[in-house]
């Protein structure tokens, strides 16, 4: 379960409002993706969700969030230096329990993501020496094993290859969990999102408004377009 009541998320450096008073039920197996321009707060309410008293160091948070009976898996879009410099070893060793792996699901997801066991159990191979792409699927991978009940993306398709974000696509559709993911690609949000959180910055940024449409993207978006159509002919 999880439950958002009248959130509003600021920026304490500056106290401007990223999100205010949003409220959203997450219900089993939603596919939602998160729009909106760069710096509208979006990887904030991510952050929120996942942990509250983390981002709470930067930002000002009010309202309440209900987590209950769920584990969340989180994929940054910005991964830590720390991360980075560890080898690849270092880094399952601290990001995975093997005395409760599932050791199924992990060929299983080793095969799908094209990963090499023993490339990614190697001591001699840093983080930061893979590619995007194989650093976006090396913690999706260790995401999944973890076996979250709710998946929170920010921005997974960045540096994929056409391959990956196929693969990519089929595991947000298929996978049977809720999955909430931050994109600006046209085609992830088309083949994926079936409801959409939109964050908007108005009035030169000193006002917000969030939209959220229990609806496809491609719908959201050509309501949109015929919505802003009508009220354009109605100005001019």
């Amino acid at each position: 379960m999880l439950i958002v009541s009248n959130l509003t998320i600021l920026l304490k450096k500056d106290l401007r409002v990223l999100i205010k008073d949003f409220s959203f039920v997450l219900n089993k197996n939603d596919k939602i993706g998160i729009i909106g321009e760069e710096g509208n707060g979006k990887s904030s309410l991510l952050k929120v969700l996942y942990n509250k008293d983390e981002a709470s160091k930067y930002l000002d948070i009010k309202g309440d969030i209900l987590i209950k009976d769920e584990k969340i898996g989180y994929l940054p879009q910005i991964i830590t230096s720390e991360k980075l410099n560890l080898s690849l070893y270092e880094l399952l060793n601290s990001e995975l329990d093997y005395s409760f792996l599932d050791y199924k699901k992990y060929y299983q997801y080793l095969d799908k993501f094209n990963l090499n066991e023993e490339k990614i159990l190697s001591n001699k191979i840093k983080v930061k020496d893979l590619s995007g792409g194989e650093i976006i699927k090396l913690f999706l991978f260790i995401e999944l094993m973890k076996e979250p009940t709710i998946l929170l993306l920010d921005e997974p398709s960045n540096d994929l290859d056409l391959d990956s974000l196929n693969l990519l696509q089929d595991l947000i559709i298929n996978i049977d969990i809720p999955v909430i993911f931050i994109s600006h690609d046209v085609s992830l949000l088309s083949r994926c999102a079936r409801r959409i959180i939109h964050i908007e910055s108005l009035k030169s940024k000193t006002e917000c408004r969030v939209t959220i449409s229990n609806v496809s993207y491609d719908e959201y978006f050509n309501n949109r377009e015929d919505f802003l159509e009508k009220k354009f002919k109605r100005i001019q």
